[in-house]
């Protein structure tokens, strides 16, 4: 329902322990919407739970693979390029750019 077992990501962005504690505060945003309702529908809280935490869990798969095949590109030529990339290009650019990829809204 939540953490690794909802959708287990993988040690490549670090992303595991950050998306369970987002899965906790979704989990009780929708069971409290349910208890605040008159139906106490906690079928349907868990539906739109994971309705919502899809889109976000599908971003940070591809974000994942996207680092998990550069990583481990068994490619000479891709590991060359990609460190000399790493040694040219400054840190907070690619954090940048994977801010930009894990938060860009559809």
């Amino acid at each position: 329902l939540m953490g690794d077992a909802a959708h287990c990501l993988g040690p490549y962005t670090g992303f595991s322990g950050s998306m369970a504690m987002e899965d906790a505060q979704v989990l009780a945003e929708e069971l409290i919407r349910a208890l605040e309702s008159s139906e106490r529908d906690v079928v349907q809280a868990l539906k739109r739970y994971d309705e919502r935490r899809k889109p976000r869990v599908e971003t940070l798969r591809a974000v994942n693979a996207g680092v998990r095949y550069m990583m481990l590109s068994q490619s000479r030529l891709k590991r060359l390029l990609m460190n000399v990339c790493l040694r040219l290009i400054p840190a907070r650019i690619f954090v940048h750019i994977l801010g930009w990829m894990v938060f860009k809204r559809p």
